[in-house]
C-alpha cells in the first residue's frame, strides 16, 4: 500500500497548531483506509496533544519508496528541503503559513521551480499567494475542520474568535485600526481587530464535509502517476 508521510517538525514537546492540523489529516486518512503517518526526528513518539488516531514514526527508521508520497510543510529547513527534493519519491507541498516560505526558499526561487506533484493549502489567501508569487497553477484548498464538542453545553453564548497571527502586539497596542463596530451584550459597541473584518467572508464548512474532501482528493492523487498534479 502507498504510504502518505507527513513530514513534521522535530520539536514536538509543546503543542503546535500546524502539527495538530497535520495529525488531523493523518488520523482521518487512516480512518478512510490510507496508510498515512507523521514522521520527524522527534524521539518522544506521538504527542498527547494531537489526534490519537494518527500514527507517528521516527524518520530515521522509516522506509519510503518511489511510489510513496512525502508531504512537506512550509517551514522545512533548507538543508532538509534539499535532501527531500533529491529523494526518489512523489512529493506534495502542504502550506499553512506562506510567510514561513522565506525561511526555506531564496529570494529568487519559487515553489514552481521544484518538482512537486501537487500543492495543498488551508485558505484562499494562501492559495492566491501560491498562484501569484510562486507560479502554482492549481493549489487545492483543504480548510482545517472545526471539531465539535462531544458534550455541548446547554448554555449558548455568542462567541467571536479571530486569529491575530504575528501582529498581536500591534493589535493590543492599538496600532491596527478597526473598520467597523460590533454590538455587545449590554447594548454598547466594541471595535474588533482588522482580522475579524478580513475573516467575515470565510464560509465555515462542516467538519465531515471537509474530511470527505480530503479523502476524495487523496484517492485521486494516489491513483495518478508521479509528475501529474491532481485537480480540485
Amino acid at each position: 500500500m502507498v504510504q502518505i508521510v507527513y513530514a513534521t517538525v522535530s520539536n514536538l514537546a509543546s503543542p503546535i497548531g500546524g502539527v495538530i492540523v497535520q495529525a488531523a489529516h493523518v488520523a482521518h486518512l487512516r480512518r478512510a483506509g490510507f496508510d498515512a503517518k507523521l514522521a520527524s526526528t522527534y524521539q518522544g513518539g506521538l504527542p498527547a496533544w494531537v489526534d490519537q488516531e494518527a500514527v507517528f514514526e521516527h524518520s530515521g527508521r522509516l522506509l519510503i519508496g518511489p511510489d510513496d508520497v512525502l508531504v512537506l510543510h512550509d517551514s522545512v529547513p533548507r538543508h532538509a528541503f534539499n535532501r527531500f527534493m533529491q529523494m526518489p519519491v512523489r512529493r506534495v507541498f502542504f502550506c499553512q503559513n506562506h510567510y514561513f516560505l522565506g525561511g526555506t526558499l531564496q529570494h529568487h526561487e519559487c515553489l514552481s521551480d521544484f518538482q512537486f506533484d501537487a500543492f495543498l493549502c488551508v485558505s484562499e489567501p494562501i492559495a492566491r499567494h501560491l498562484r501569484d508569487v510562486h507560479g502554482v497553477a492549481d493549489p487545492v484548498i483543504i480548510r482545517p475542520a472545526v471539531k465539535p464538542n462531544a458534550t455541548p453545553s446547554a448554555d449558548k453564548e455568542l462567541q467571536i474568535c479571530y486569529m491575530p497571527r504575528k501582529r498581536l502586539a500591534a493589535i493590543t497596542a492599538g496600532e491596527v485600526l478597526p473598520t467597523r463596530r460590533l454590538p455587545t451584550a449590554d447594548g454598547s459597541t466594541m471595535r474588533p481587530p482588522t482580522n475579524w473584518c478580513r475573516c467575515l467572508p470565510i464560509q465555515f464548512q462542516h467538519c465531515v464535509r471537509i474530511r470527505m474532501r480530503l479523502s476524495e482528493w487523496w484517492r485521486r492523487a494516489i491513483g495518478r502517476s508521479s509528475g501529474t498534479r491532481p485537480t480540485q
